[in-house]
Order: structure tokens, then C-alpha cells, then sequence
């Protein structure tokens, strides 16, 4: 059992670094979802923003991971009506499940959120948020094969929590945003106990930074431009960018590239009763292209309108 979690461990060593060494789950539909990267974003539209999602990294290559999440964010307080159509001065709160499975190793995280914006002038906000939670991280053991040596250490194991703390800041308006976030700030190690500790790997702090542009090109399109600077050890900095289309807030259309790990293409359908579903399809550029057939990423999502009267300060993700 013990050589088939090391082998899983080093299937994916054999991975680019920036691809997987972040420790937490990579997603492709950020710009669909910020809210996974930044807990300064709770609250930051009118709406109550639901939003679950799968995504299959590296189909056909073995122990590839699979990670599904559910998240919700909403803004908190009354309008004051001397802001005429602009948010004032509110509170946000949300919260985050994410499950991650690579082979027999997983990872599930549990996070509450609280955000404060402050209206810098009429439509234009700075927010400050926090996510508070924890991780589990587990061996399945019935994916391992019986009768290997190190079977005693791995029967006896069992999973492991660690407190998780997120922190972000966010500037931004109906045309532009910009951010910064820190995730796992409380460190430690990744371990699965057992009669002793079986180490499996230190949690380093992962650092983001996030910026994009919206331009109206006409009455029904908009463009929209994201880059995001991502940097955790041992990869180092890394850049995505994503330029997506909107029509008529009915359909979006995208592309995106990952430094030295992937492009991929988005495609998005508004539908009855503030419901949407996105996908997304990533072309791997890496050396394991040869051994996967991409990774492939579903969103359903709802918005909810929960301030009226009010022009919402961000809708352009």
C-alpha cells in the first residue's frame, strides 16, 4: 500500500511544477468564479452568487486529480438611498466546500467568509476579506492494493485536520478590478497519522495577485481581459491570462493560457429562472500531453437578486 501511494505521489512529480505543486486545486474558471481565489470578493456584487462546479485534470493519466466545489457569496445591508443607484458602505459573507482526490490521497476544505466594502467614491470599492476553515486530508484505502510492504503503517492511518486562513484585498468598479490574496496562511504539514506521523507534505503559502480591464465594444458585446500572478513554492510566479466575450448577458465565449501548462477555450449559456452553465476544455502544452486527453471543467451556477434599486458595482467576470 505504502508504494502505491508513493507511486502516486511521484506520477505526479512528473508533472510541470507550476501545474501541480500548489498544493491546492487548479481551476480554469476563475474569471467565472474569482471567489475561489479572493474571500475580498464575498459580497462585492447585488447578488446572492451560487455557483458548483467539477473539474477532471489530465484525463487518462493515471491518479490525475478530481476536484468538485460548491461556493455562495452574498452582500450584507440596507441601501442608503442618499448613494441614488450605488451600493454604499456593506458588508459580505460566503463560504466554500472543496474536494480534492488524486489517486488514494484527498483533501476536503471547509471555509466561512466576511468581507467589508468601503465606497471610495460612487462606484468605485476597496474590500477587505477573510476565509476561516479547515482541511482534512485522508487516505482511501481502498484504492490501494492489499498485501504490499508498509501495509501496517498505512491501515493504521487516519485522516488529519489542519486549520486554513485566507485573507485578500479588492479594488474595483464596473470596469475594472484589481486584487491581491493569500491562501494557507496557517501552514504546517500534510500528514496522515498513524502509530507514528507519516509525513507527506509541507503546506506552503500560496500568493495571488489578480487584474482586468471590461470594454464595451458595442450595444450587446463586451470584452473582458484577466490576468492573474500566482506564486508558491517550489514552483515560483507564474502567469494566466483570459480574454472572454460577452453577449447580451446571454452567452460568453473565451480563451486562456496557463504559462507553460495549458490553453484553454470557455463557452457559457444564461438560463431560465438566473440559472447558467459554463465548460471549459484545456489543451495540456506540457511534456504529459502524450498521456492525457486534457482536462475538462463544468460550472452551474445562480444569481440571485438580493439589493434592488441599485446599480450592481461589479458584473464584468
Amino acid at each position: 500500500m505504502l508504494k502505491c501511494v508513493l507511486k502516486t505521489l511521484g506520477l505526479l512529480f512528473l508533472v510541470p511544477v507550476a501545474a501541480f505543486s500548489q498544493q491546492n486545486p487548479q481551476y480554469s474558471q476563475y474569471n467565472v468564479n474569482p471567489f475561489l481565489l479572493n474571500p475580498a470578493i464575498a459580497g462585492s456584487t447585488t447578488f446572492l452568487e451560487m455557483r458548483t462546479g467539477y473539474r477532471s485534470q489530465w484525463g487518462n493519466f493515471p491518479d490525475a486529480p478530481k476536484t468538485f466545489f460548491l461556493t455562495g457569496h452574498a452582500p450584507l445591508g440596507k441601501v442608503d438611498p442618499t448613494y441614488i443607484k450605488y451600493v454604499p458602505n456593506h458588508h459580505g459573507v460566503g463560504g466554500q466546500i472543496i474536494s480534492d482526490v488524486t489517486g488514494p490521497l484527498s483533501q476536503t476544505g471547509v471555509l466561512a467568509n466576511y468581507s467589508y466594502h468601503q465606497v471610495i467614491k460612487k462606484g468605485l470599492y476597496l474590500s477587505l476579506g477573510m476565509g476561516l476553515g479547515f482541511k482534512q486530508y485522508g487516505i482511501d484505502r481502498d484504492k490501494l492494493n492489499p498485501g504490499e510492504e508498509g501495509d501496517v503503517v498505512i491501515a493504521a492511518a487516519k485522516n488529519s485536520f489542519k486549520p486554513d486562513i485566507n485573507v485578500g484585498a479588492y479594488l474595483y468598479s464596473n470596469r475594472f478590478f484589481a486584487g491581491a490574496s493569500v491562501h494557507q496562511m496557517a501552514g504546517g504539514n500534510a500528514v496522515i497519522r498513524s502509530g507514528e506521523v507519516l509525513r507527506l507534505d509541507q503546506l506552503y503559502m500560496h500568493f495571488f495577485a489578480m487584474a482586468g480591464y471590461r470594454w464595451k465594444l458595442d450595444r450587446d458585446w463586451n470584452l473582458l481581459g484577466t490576468v492573474v500572478l500566482k506564486h508558491m513554492r517550489p514552483a515560483g510566479l507564474h502567469v494566466d491570462v483570459n480574454v472572454k466575450w460577452e453577449y447580451k448577458d446571454l452567452l460568453m465565449m473565451g480563451v486562456g493560457y496557463r504559462h507553460g501548462d495549458a490553453i484553454s477555450g470557455l463557452i457559457g449559456l444564461q438560463l431560465p429562472n438566473s440559472l447558467f452553465v459554463s465548460y471549459t476544455y484545456d489543451y495540456i502544452l506540457s511534456e504529459i500531453t502524450a498521456f492525457t486527453h486534457g482536462s475538462h471543467e463544468v460550472m452551474i451556477g445562480m444569481d440571485i437578486q438580493v439589493m434592488k434599486d441599485v446599480l450592481c458595482p461589479k458584473r464584468f467576470w
